[in-house]
């Protein structure tokens, strides 16, 4: 399957789904750490912090995501990578059009393209102790272009 970016990607199992991503020379992706399976070929790896500053690391903690984001790059040539969810369920690409932010669900990010922004926001006291969410949600947006989600 081809998703926005022109990544190229395969889905394999159920209900503990794994994803393969093809690299090529140039071509990157973000993803929380402890998703990656494995990887081969020319990709390098780059660890950030995953929000703006310390508030916004904390944050998106607090929202049930890591403090650390990986970038997988394909520096050195062609390669592929093989992720997964840390809990049961399937995986899917998601598009994220500029302008219509995605909410995403606690522990749900795996990986996206390196242009998506992810931010964590107060969901409020009320609504936090209802929804079993955390005080804190993940949202996801495009800036320019159209930007992937899995």
């Amino acid at each position: 399957m081809q998703t926005a970016t022109g990544l190229e990607w395969r889905k394999y199992g159920e209900p503990f789904t794994m994803i393969e991503i093809d690299l090529n020379q140039g071509q990157g992706i973000k993803a929380e750490t402890g998703a990656m399976i494995f990887h081969k070929g020319g990709i390098d790896v780059v660890t950030r912090k995953a929000g703006k500053g310390v508030l916004g690391t904390v944050k998106r903690s607090l929202g049930g995501e890591g403090l650390f984001i990986n970038e997988w790059l394909a520096n050195r040539g062609n390669g592929i990578i093989g992720l997964a969810a840390p809990y049961q369920g399937d995986v899917e690409c998601v598009s994220v059009e500029p302008g219509k932010d995605w909410l995403i669900s606690r522990g749900g990010y795996i990986a996206s393209s390196l242009g998506l922004i992810t931010t964590s926001k107060f969901q409020g006291v009320g609504k936090a102790l209802l929804s079993r969410e955390g005080a804190f949600l993940l949202y996801a947006h495009a800036e320019q272009k159209v930007e992937d989600l899995f």
